[in-house]
């Protein structure tokens, strides 16, 4: 655009430089030529008019084109973002149900290993408790066996009278 201006702004310093160097010219024939000059650079005048039109217009429909095109990258791109949005928000909600989920497990786990531990405590005081009732069953088994040994050496004393214990010979 800087270039068309300076194009025609050169030649415009130039058909300037003709005006002045053709008014030192007085007879009919440069007046003739000069009108036919006049006429061919009010031609290349309407042509260069011309041409900068279309090239203008061209480089206005260039930046039409390109605005256009920006818009609707920025729309494309407005479009991009909401979806990334929205996959983030889907993801953030898909990583805490997990995590939530995870948590669950977690509990259930540890109330399994609790349930295992509290089964394991008690069928080991079961054992414990059988172990404590067959000891206790022994010791009434033995105190009972005691009890009828006494019984039997308390008849067996009865049936041979008192005690004497016998002398010993060492001392005779």
């Amino acid at each position: 655009m800087a270039e068309f201006a300076k194009l025609v702004k050169e030649n415009q310093e130039l058909e300037k430089q003709r005006q002045r160097h053709l008014e030192f010219l007085f007879d009919s024939e440069a007046k003739t030529i000069y009108d036919k000059q006049t006429n061919m650079w009010k031609q290349e005048e309407a042509i260069r008019q011309n041409l900068l039109k279309e090239v203008i217009g061209g480089i206005k429909q260039q930046i039409e084109e390109n605005v256009e095109r920006n818009k609707q990258r920025q729309r494309e791109i407005l479009l991009e973002r909401e979806e990334m949005t929205k996959k983030v928000e889907e993801y953030d909600k898909e990583l805490r149900r997990l995590g939530e989920e995870e948590e669950r497990r977690k509990v259930d786990r540890k109330k399994m290993i609790d349930d295992d531990v509290k089964v394991k405590n008690a069928k080991t005081k079961l054992q414990e408790s059988f172990k404590l009732k067959e000891i206790n069953a022994e010791l009434d088994r033995i105190r009972k066996e005691e009890e009828r040994l006494k019984q039997e050496i308390v008849k067996i004393q009865q049936r041979q009278g008192p005690y004497k214990p016998a002398r010993s010979r060492l001392f005779l």
